[in-house]
């Protein structure tokens, strides 16, 4: 017996061959070279064997009675747990038309009879690193590819995160204030040299209230301002924000309009309209007081933790004193505002009032849509 020589690789050897000489050979010879051998004497035994307990190597006689190598070797590569396997055909034919045969039946390489063990050692050892080379890459593949599947699963969550974040800042703030909080974190303001503005609070809302449960007046007040939201986005207005019972839109801005005035006239007769529809307890219709002022404002967001887009200037308290001081189910203007107005909607001159510190102002209720102009009976 030559000497043996220690292999690169180990692994499960299956020796198929019809003369036991033969697999006896091959089977001592390996097993010394620290291969584990199983050893069939036909095709169909050892198509059984493969199948049970997949080898990591086949060497297969080409000439057996019954199923030859040949055959064996194509159902071999037939079968999903044993298409892999590396097959080397055993043989004493040399003809190229067999070794040719033999290769597109699957094998990986011919051994010639009478063996040369040194040369099969060499041969077993070489497909056999192959095999575990291919397994690796195999394995780092499916690793890869289940990396790659993770990855795009965390990008679509974090995608989903970001804009649902994104969402919720575009519930309290407007789609430009968002994209410049984006590029730069932190105080935001800015001049509008016109806009207006529109306050509105429901009229003898805290003795409405009064008989609600807190779960109940939420829900109402969601209901309402919900609407209001609504009557914003058709008007292309932006909402600033909600105080008690208390409603704050304005028109111009962030992104200037000359229509300003007369979106903010169009919603506030559109809200009379929709508190209607809700009723107290004892069946009576709900009311509001708008009021409307035009001029300049200063608008952005201060902070950096529960911050908010604001407005603020006189623009602003003269409007919040138009509504304090309008009537129920009226919306009072300003000069400024009607000013804007006169020419496409219809008002009424209220007289000149006092507004708290700001001076005695000419004041004018909006009445409806239409160029039309009256004095209210005092």
């Amino acid at each position: 017996m030559n000497q043996s020589i220690e292999p690169a690789v180990t692994g499960t050897i299956l020796v198929t061959d019809d003369e036991p000489a033969n697999y006896r050979i091959l089977e001592e010879y390996l097993s010394e070279c620290g291969f584990d051998v199983l050893t069939a004497s036909n095709g169909k035994k050892a198509l059984e064997l493969a199948t049970a307990d997949p080898p990591d190597l086949i060497l297969l006689d080409v000439v057996m009675p019954g199923i030859d190598g040949f055959e064996t070797c194509r159902r071999l590569k037939a079968h999903e747990a044993t298409a892999e396997i590396p097959v080397i055909f055993t043989t004493s034919l040399t003809r190229t038309a067999e070794k040719v045969k033999g290769f597109r039946a699957g094998a990986v390489d011919y051994i010639t009879k009478p063996f040369q063990l040194e040369e099969v050692l060499a041969r077993v050892t070489a497909h056999l690193t192959i095999r575990a080379l291919q397994q690796s890459l195999q394995l780092r593949n499916k690793q890869l590819q289940q990396e790659i599947v993770e990855r795009k699963r965390v990008e679509a969550a974090l995608r989903r995160s970001q804009k649902q974040s994104e969402q919720l800042l575009l519930n309290i703030l407007p789609q430009g204030i968002v994209n410049r909080l984006k590029e730069n974190p932190g105080a935001i303001a800015h001049q509008y040299q016109e806009v207006t503005v529109l306050f509105a609070d429901i009229v003898d809302f805290s003795r409405l209230s009064s008989h609600l449960a807190p779960s109940e007046l939420i829900s109402l007040l969601n209901d309402i301002f919900s609407i209001f939201d609504e009557l914003a986005d058709r008007h292309n207005l932006e909402k600033i924000k909600t105080i008690g019972d208390a409603y704050l839109v304005v028109g111009g801005l962030p992104i200037p309009r000359p229509d300003h005035a007369e979106a903010i006239a169009s919603m506030a007769l559109d809200m009379h309209l929709a508190i209607n529809e809700f009723k107290s307890r004892d069946g009576e219709p709900f009311a509001m007081r708008l009021g409307i002022n035009t001029g300049p404002v200063m608008a952005g967001i201060i902070g950096r933790k529960k911050f908010s887009y604001d407005l603020w200037g006189n623009t602003v308290n003269v409007a919040s004193r138009m509504a304090s001081l309008s009537l129920s189910k009226h919306t009072q203007v300003t000069q400024t505002t009607y000013d804007r107005l006169c020419k496409q909607f219809t008002l009424s001159k209220r007289g000149v009032i006092d507004v708290k510190c700001k001076r005695e102002m000419t004041i004018y209720f909006l009445v409806g849509h239409g160029n039309s102009f009256f004095e209210l009976e005092q």
